[in-house]
């Protein structure tokens, strides 16, 4: 049921997206594409997205900690 909530939520921004022309909303890629990115977590892992999620956001947060001091150092 959780995949089928955050797939749907990330059609809602990815139609939102598309309307980029008329309004702006170019910004809804960036939900769209991380709601479907917990959509594809939940199907694949299922039970282990107890552990995996929050495995994934710390990751995710040391690399763009990482990507920060980096391109500040250039």
């Amino acid at each position: 049921m959780g995949a089928l909530m955050n797939l749907g939520l990330a059609v809602t921004f990815g139609i939102l997206w598309l309307m980029r022309e008329r309004y702006s909303t170019s910004w809804a890629i960036f939900p769209a594409g991380a709601l479907l990115a917990v959509a594809l977590m939940v199907l694949i892992f299922g039970d282990l997205n107890n552990l995996v999620g929050p495995v994934v956001l710390i990751v995710v947060g040391v690399a763009v900690v990482l990507y920060a001091i980096f391109r500040n150092q250039k």
